[in-house]
C-alpha cells in the first residue's frame, strides 16, 4: 500500500498600506512610499517556502516585488517599502514560483473588469483607517469588497 500525504497550504494578501499615515519604516519620515507595506498570511497547516514568488502591483506605476523567505502555518510574512509606489486604487497579484496565480486583490476604483467587487479605496484620513485588511484574517470570498475592511 502506497500511501500519499498532501498538506494544503493557503497564502493570501491579508493587509495592505498604500496611504501610510504611519512612520512603518522608522526613516523619521510619516507618509512617504517607504511606510507602504503588505502583509502575506498562511492559514496552511505547512509553511511555505516564498523564495521566486512574486507580487504584481499595477496602478498608475506598475512594478514587482520578487520574495524571498519562509511564512509558517498560522503566520504573516511583511513587505514594507516594495517595489515601486503605490496608489489609492489599484490591483495586487500574488503568484507562485511556477508564475500560477495564488491570490489578488483589487482596490478603490481600479477597473479589473468588475469595479462593483473592488475592496475599499487604499486613501486614509488617519491612523484609524491606513490599512485595507481581511476581516477575520485570511477571509478570502473571492469578492474583495467582502472581505477587506479600513483599519487601523
Amino acid at each position: 500500500m502506497i500511501l500519499s500525504h498532501f498538506v494544503f497550504a493557503s497564502v493570501v494578501i491579508n493587509e495592505i498600506a498604500v496611504d501610510p499615515k504611519t512612520d512603518w519604516d522608522g526613516n523619521g519620515i510619516v507618509g512617504s512610499s517607504n511606510d507602504e507595506w503588505f502583509e502575506l498570511y498562511n492559514d496552511g497547516l505547512s509553511e511555505v517556502n516564498l523564495s521566486g514568488w512574486n507580487l504584481s502591483l499595477m496602478d498608475t506605476t506598475n512594478a514587482v516585488e520578487i520574495l524571498s523567505g519562509v511564512i509558517f502555518s498560522d503566520g504573516y510574512f511583511t513587505i514594507v517599502n516594495p517595489a515601486g509606489t503605490q496608489n489609492n486604487d489599484g490591483r495586487i497579484i500574488l503568484r507562485d514560483n511556477n508564475g500560477i496565480e495564488i491570490d489578488s486583490v483589487t482596490y478603490g476604483n481600479y477597473n479589473d473588469g468588475n469595479i462593483t467587487n473592488n475592496a475599499p479605496d487604499g486613501n486614509a484620513n488617519n491612523i484609524n483607517d491606513e490599512c485595507l485588511a481581511r476581516n477575520p484574517n485570511g477571509a478570502d470570498t473571492n469578492i474583495d469588497k467582502n472581505d477587506f475592511i479600513k483599519t487601523k
